[in-house]
């Protein structure tokens, strides 16, 4: 089905905040499945994949101290991090490092690496920085560059539509270090068009928000601060 940019952004938060999200954060995944939608690399089935395992539990917060040291690990043992949560807080710490800041983030065991690659890409235009982002998955490890005008590069493969990752690095770039290596990446989802099923899955969170008006709903001012444009 065809949809514009402002469904999509309105889809993901309201979903966001059904399932408990923070409202600042809902706010910034809704933002980065826009850009991810615009932008046409894999699929928004990436935010179902990951809405349905924080739901049920299977990708967890982090832990605070150790993500304190810029090790991003699942709070919980034997559970996948969940990159609805995690990612802006790595973009939190990412803000704070010096352009010729020598230093890495660690993300490991993430639920949907993918997620987190385009909250840095939002970040990288924010800032007007380049960071390199390497995935590492038994022993291979591909590279990516977010550059804020040219693109985005890669180096080696292209893994946008199944990308997976063990462990995430990211770093800061200088466009020096960008090599004819790297190759260049152009797409844009012209058409604007969105799996059905995805649509009718975050419309059941999305709707969930809606209360009907009663005595008992007023009273306990149920759907205060929402409209349609939330």
């Amino acid at each position: 089905m065809i949809v514009s940019l402002n469904e999509i952004q309105n889809l993901i938060y309201r979903s966001g905040l059904a399932v408990k999200l923070p409202a600042g954060v809902a706010k910034e995944n809704s933002f980065v499945a826009v850009r991810m939608f615009r932008e046409g690399f894999g699929s928004l089935n990436v935010f179902v994949k990951a809405f349905n395992s924080l739901r049920k539990t299977l990708s967890v917060n982090f832990d605070v101290v150790k993500a304190s040291e810029g090790n991003f690990v699942p709070m919980i043992n034997k559970r996948r991090l969940s990159s609805l949560l995690v990612s802006s807080s790595v973009c939190d710490l990412l803000t704070l490092f010096e352009e010729n800041d020598k230093k890495k983030i660690i993300v490991k065991k993430i639920d949907e690496p993918l997620i987190l690659f385009f909250h840095i890409l939002q970040l990288s235009k924010k800032l007007n920085r380049d960071f390199k982002v390497s995935f590492f998955l038994q022993n291979n490890e591909t590279n990516f560059l977010i550059s804020t005008y040219e693109g985005i590069y890669y180096l080696k493969e292209n893994l946008f539509e199944e990308i997976d990752a063990d462990k995430i690095t990211i770093e800061n770039f200088t466009k020096q270090n960008l090599s004819s290596d790297f190759n260049g990446l152009n797409k844009g989802n012209i058409d604007f068009f969105l799996e059905d099923e995805v649509w009718l899955y975050f419309s059941k969170f999305s709707d969930s928000l809606l209360v009907e008006d009663s005595i008992k709903s007023r009273i306990h001012n149920a759907g205060s601060g929402l409209n349609d444009n939330d």
